[in-house]
């Protein structure tokens, strides 16, 4: 991070921390169950990495090999650059990586609420680029992974902005089918995807692994709510935060990593 002049720093520094002490008092606008509430802080692993990181995001997870979610520690790692999908500028100053279930409420209302105008604010302005990363909580019901997985499937044709805000928006629909296919496939067809191509996807479950792969990161960040966002090199958010809460962390920390370096006075 570049710094001022001095006081400009401490000042700055100042006014992050009290930002960020505000935004973990509003941790519990989040999904999680009664004992696992959001992570505040993680000091080891994949959310030491996040923390610590200020140019990109380089933790490494081993990666699940089957069904059953065992581990061959053998097998190559994978890390968050394998996962997930990008919208922003490579060089942009701020990079957020978010850990959201499709079937969560709190993170169905960031998506509707708040994620619109933050993208039009924040990422199509070259400001933040925003990694988003599929994964279960797992007490949603039977119907998150296959969202997710459909997510994932619409991803391969570069559909998986579209697909994204129609899951969120389409939520109680899907959530409660007792069978969410025909759903999600009417979803891939409004979005105009190749239903042929994204239903091959989703039988040939790869999109289940990759699945599978960004629940187990997120554990390992220390993820236990969601939504749930590590802003690279600052902090992690943990719930779904009022919009101009998030547009005033954002801001603080744009003109903390953009403003001149200079000397102390």
């Amino acid at each position: 991070m570049t710094k001022g002049p001095w006081n400009a720093a401490r000042t700055g520094r100042w006014a992050l921390g009290a930002l960020a002490s505000l935004v973990l008092a509003l941790a519990p606008l989040g999904c999680g169950g009664k004992d696992a509430e959001p992570e505040r802080r993680d000091t080891s692993g994949v959310g030491a990495a996040l923390l610590s990181s200020r140019d990109e995001v380089t933790s490494r997870v081993p990666v699940l090999v089957d069904g059953d979610g065992a581990l061959d520690t053998q097998a190559d790692a994978i890390g968050l650059a394998d996962l997930g999908f990008l919208e922003g500028e490579d060089d942009a100053p701020i990079k957020i990586v978010e850990f959201s279930d499709f079937a969560c409420g709190y993170c169905r209302q960031f998506h509707v609420e708040s994620y619109p105008a933050l993208a039009k604010e924040y990422i199509a302005t070259g400001k933040v680029q925003w990694r988003y990363v599929t994964m279960v909580l797992g007490m949603f019901g039977p119907n998150s992974e296959g969202a997710a997985e459909a997510a994932e499937c619409a991803g391969d044709q570069d559909g998986f902005a579209g697909m994204r805000d129609a899951l969120f928006e389409e939520q109680p629909r899907w959530k409660r089918a007792s069978d969410p296919v025909p759903v999600f496939r009417g979803i891939a067809g409004e979005q105009g995807l190749n239903v042929d191509a994204w239903s091959a996807c989703m039988d040939g479950g790869q999109a289940r692994q990759r699945v599978r792969n960004g629940t187990l990161v997120s554990r390992r960040a220390g993820v236990r709510g969601t939504p749930n966002f590590f802003i690279v090199g600052y902090t992690a958010i943990p719930g779904a935060i009022p919009l101009d809460l998030f547009r005033q962390v954002l801001d603080e920390l744009y003109t903390a990593r953009t403003q001149p370096t200079g000397g102390g006075g």
